[in-house]
């Protein structure tokens, strides 16, 4: 016989305890939201955000390029368009290709947010049925190419490349013809 099982043990009555759970989860989610804000203000102080120096009216920007003889880059974007934010923020905040847009365009943005806003008529004078379109004109209104969709950096630097070929091309082609007409009335 074992000499402990004499003596009765005292009734356990108490509930089995229960473990409180720590605040880990709180700790977590706090965690987690306090990483997003300092991500968010991280990308915007370093540059996250559009660099391009866009002119807002269209007819002003006609007058720049003129004087310049630069052609404009139209940017057709609306305050609701996903991917014309996500041109902002990821392929506009290059300040290296920003720099190469004003370098060789006079670039010009035109609100499609909602109607009644100025230079809406210009969507409709080039046809432009989807955001965001960017379009390349001469000075004098000539379309030179068109993209509707988002790019990335790449793709806009071959597109804007190609552009300012085909500009080129057309300059020298107006510079012929203007000098074929002046040879042949004789001044």
């Amino acid at each position: 016989m074992n000499p402990h099982n004499d003596h009765p043990q005292p009734a356990n009555t108490n509930p089995p305890a229960t473990k409180k759970p720590w605040p880990w989860r709180f700790i977590l989610l706090v965690t987690l939201l306090a990483t997003g804000v300092a991500y968010a203000s991280y990308a915007r102080s370093n540059g996250r955000h559009d660099k391009i120096a866009w002119r807002h009216s269209y007819n002003q920007a006609t007058i720049e390029a003129d004087e310049n003889n630069k052609p404009l880059l139209v940017f057709f974007t609306a305050d609701w368009c996903g991917p014309c934010k996500q041109m902002k923020t990821w392929v506009f905040s290059d300040k290296l290709l920003a720099n190469t847009i004003e370098a060789a365009f006079v670039p010009v943005k035109i609100d499609l947010t909602s109607q009644g806003l100025p230079d809406q008529h210009i969507a409709d004078r080039y046809n432009v049925t989807a955001i965001p379109t960017l379009l390349t004109l001469t000075p004098d209104g000539k379309q030179i190419s068109i993209s509707s969709g988002a790019l990335t950096k790449d793709q806009l630097l071959a597109w804007l490349d190609n552009a300012n070929q085909r500009y080129a091309k057309l300059k020298t082609e107006h510079a012929s013809a203007t000098a074929l007409v002046q040879e042949k009335h004789g001044n």
